[in-house]
């Protein structure tokens, strides 16, 4: 099965179901406009005022669901749609209902409620005809600040003119098939209920399309709430009471209207309160998924602090009795037979591996972030000529080559000679043999110092470059060379304490690498 088969499924049932209840709207209407004895008239201003608060309360919510998220549907047919419902309900609350409360008048007979009333279903009309062609593209505000203009406009020229305006509608002594009200001609019942209700029609049909877009099932309710006040209009344009105190068959349908609204309303609010819940659910899981790889994060770096520990305290000293035990045998044995060389190696190899497990006490203390820095003013070149000593000691017979501004740095010496030396032995590990490890330190302006180790190796891509300052990352021309990837790690931490950052860049002679910490002037 598909993903869409369901959807498909689920189009063909509502299909279904929407055909079904507006086949039973029009034979009702139908039996209702054949059959007199169906006619509904019941006399109720105050029925009429419940009605219409209920239109407007139902409109408003509506209006407010299409405004939530979760629709897959925005721009022009949703801003639309809104508009046009909060017009609808305004209208039929303020100019329908107003007059009756205000003047003991109903529609029928006051031009001040009727006009603008009538005014307001052709503005929903057209908002339905935007929706249609998606123009213009305004805004939900714009829309309605557009609309009530309009209306605002309409009930001005109706309180200069009110008087002189005929009314389409007569009051007659004797009932006609239960009604005792009647459009006086062909052209007013075609203004007045049929070309509103095609308009209406035009929105149902809109909103059908928008669901079988977005498979937004309000918009389902939508459409059949529109279809079924279509279907109304045509009660008014045989028995029309048009917001009067009596309530027709008309003022059923449009009970259905509501009801329709009503229930997708709440039905989207009831889905999108699950799909929070959803969410909520999700996120929560995420968070205890998240809690237990943070305990477990947790456990590693603490066997990995105990891991740590042991090798440190382990092999210190049988480290340093194997190079007591090697300086005394270089003592009993002739300094130039083969024994003699294989102690050298020895001592060279034995001198690496106490170098790996100071790199590890030094990376324990690094790890802790808390780094504890006694910062002190110090000669740039002090500190650059015992990185030049030491280089000179490394394997390889490099050469230190020293250029410095003359300036002080505000530095823990300790820790900025720790970094400066790791970034020499990588310096000299990684460049050929006999060649020149260079050694600069300079102002780079706003009371900062750059002190960079250069080499003519083989340099560092620039992909890697970020990489390599984390932990126990190596790169590709590390292959066949001594290293536990932390140098630069310990280097970075370093130059972070003290409020700079460690960089990688190529040598400025155009070979190997250079890599550079910054520091404070002093």
């Amino acid at each position: 099965m598909t993903g869409s088969e369901p959807f498909s499924t689920q189009h063909v049932l509502l299909r279904r179901v929407v055909l079904a209840a507006v086949a039973a709207l029009t034979a009702y209407t139908v039996l209702t406009t054949v059959v007199a004895a169906l006619q509904i008239e019941v006399f109720s201003p105050d029925l009429r005022v419940v009605i219409e608060t209920v239109g407007l309360s139902v409109s408003l919510f509506t209006a407010l669901a299409l405004l939530l998220p979760g629709d897959g549907e925005v721009g022009v047919p949703r801003d639309a749609f809104v508009a046009a419902l909060v017009a609808l309900g305004v209208s039929n609350a303020v100019f329908g209902v107003g007059p009756v409360l205000l003047r003991g008048e109903t529609a029928t007979g006051s031009a001040l409620g009727f006009y603008p009333w009538l005014i307001a279903r052709y503005a929903a009309g057209l908002l339905f005809i935007a929706a249609t062609v998606g123009r213009p593209r305004l805004g939900v505000r714009h829309y309605l600040l557009l609309t009530l203009f309009v209306l605002a406009v309409v009930d001005a020229a109706v309180l200069v003119i009110g008087d002189s305006l005929p009314l389409p509608l007569e009051e007659l002594n004797e009932l006609r098939g239960g009604m005792s009200v009647r459009l006086t001609s062909v052209l007013d019942a075609l203004l007045i209920t049929a070309a509103p209700g095609v308009l209406f029609a035009v929105g149902g049909a809109l909103a059908w399309r928008v669901y079988a877009r977005t498979s937004a099932h309000l918009y389902v309710w939508l459409s059949l709430a529109l279809w079924t006040q279509s279907l109304a209009q045509v009660h008014e344009i045989l028995y029309p009471a048009i917001l009067g105190p009596r309530i027709t068959s008309a003022d059923v349908m449009r009970s259905l209207v509501l009801l329709f609204l009503l229930l997708g309303a709440s039905l989207k609010i009831r889905t999108l309160w699950h799909e929070r819940q959803a969410v909520m659910r999700a996120q929560e899981e995420d968070l205890w998924t998240h809690r237990r790889l943070l305990e477990a994060s947790s456990r590693f770096t603490d066997q990995e602090e105990a891991f740590r520990s042991l090798v440190v305290h382990e092999l210190a000293t049988p480290i340093a009795a194997l190079r007591a035990y090697m300086h005394v045998l270089t003592e009993q044995v002739d300094g130039t037979g083969p024994v003699c060389r294989a102690l050298d190696g020895l001592r060279t190899e034995s001198i690496r591996l106490q170098a790996l497990v100071s790199r590890m006490e030094e990376l324990k203390a690094v790890d802790s972030d808390e780094l504890d820095l006694r910062l002190q003013p110090v000669l740039l070149r002090t500190l650059l000529d015992e990185v030049a000593r030491y280089v000179t000691t490394l394997p390889g017979g490099h050469r230190a080559r020293v250029k410095n501004d003359d300036v002080r740095v505000l530095v823990d010496p300790v820790r900025v000679g720790q970094a400066l030396r790791n970034m020499a032995t990588n310096a000299a590990t990684y460049a050929p043999d006999d060649t020149v490890v260079s050694l600069c330190g300079r102002r780079v302006g706003d009371g900062r110092v750059e002190i960079a180790v250069a080499d003519e190796g083989p340099g560092i891509p620039v992909g890697e470059r970020e990489r390599l300052m984390e932990k126990y990352q190596r790169g590709i021309s590390s292959r066949g060379k001594q290293g536990a990837g932390i140098g630069l790690y310990l280097s970075r931490r370093i130059a972070e304490a003290h409020g700079g950052r460690l960089s990688i860049s190529d040598n400025e002679n155009g070979r190997g690498a250079r890599v550079a910490i910054e520091v404070g002037e002093a």
